[in-house]
């Protein structure tokens, strides 16, 4: 289904994520979009969004980010935004959905793909294809309905050097989505921990 190097790639996403998903054992959550794809090209981001399916376990969430350094910087009628040093983590608050379902709300392939508490990633057949050709495929959705702000969503990812295979042609899929389980693997004593990538070196000063 997915290349050996592709599967090295998840993996490489999972080594990143779980210092702080040991963490969060017990909840049940998953990280989602753009976070995942960026780990995912060897990028780390500094900004992770969070999705629950009730609101008990959101709390839950809150409250144990809470203990291991996270303070809460915003609240909106959409979600908290929890930072720790320069890292932000965003919850959604509003849309207490599965994983499945909340993929299902997204404009390109390329970010459709998210990775639950188990470490079971979920994602659009073509995602990982598309994410390493920079292929943008519009998810259409509801009998083919178009985003109403595609084109600028479209303007964004090409400006990161992703493109339609074809300018004439704006290619459009539904989303049919597969999983896979990453399996632990033998890394190095030197883990990640997403709360103190973003530390400044220059001079020990954080920034």
């Amino acid at each position: 289904m997915i290349t050996e190097a592709q599967y090295q790639n998840l993996q490489s996403v999972r080594r990143y994520l779980q210092p702080l998903m040991n963490q969060l054992v017990g909840l049940n959550y998953y990280f989602y979009g753009g976070c995942i794809r960026d780990l995912y090209m060897g990028n780390k981001p500094n900004d992770f969004d969070i999705g629950c399916t009730d609101r008990k376990q959101l709390d839950s969430l809150v409250e144990r980010l809470k203990k291991v350094g996270y303070r809460i910087e915003i609240i909106t009628d959409f979600g908290y935004k929890m930072r720790y040093l320069n890292n932000f983590i965003d919850i959604s608050n509003w849309q207490l959905l599965t994983l499945e379902e909340k993929l299902h709300n997204f404009d390109f392939t390329i970010n459709t793909i998210g990775i639950d508490n188990n470490y079971r990633c979920v994602f659009h057949k073509s995602t990982l294809d598309d994410i390493d050709n920079k292929h943008l495929k519009e998810v259409i959705k509801d009998g083919g309905k178009h985003r109403p702000d595609i084109h600028g969503r479209f303007m964004k990812f090409w400006d990161r050097g992703f493109s339609f295979k074809n300018e004439e042609y704006k290619q459009t899929v539904e989303l049919d989505l597969v999983q896979i389980d990453i399996e632990p693997f033998d890394w190095a004593d030197d883990e990640y921990d997403i709360r103190n990538y973003n530390l400044n070196n220059n001079n020990g000063e954080i920034k």
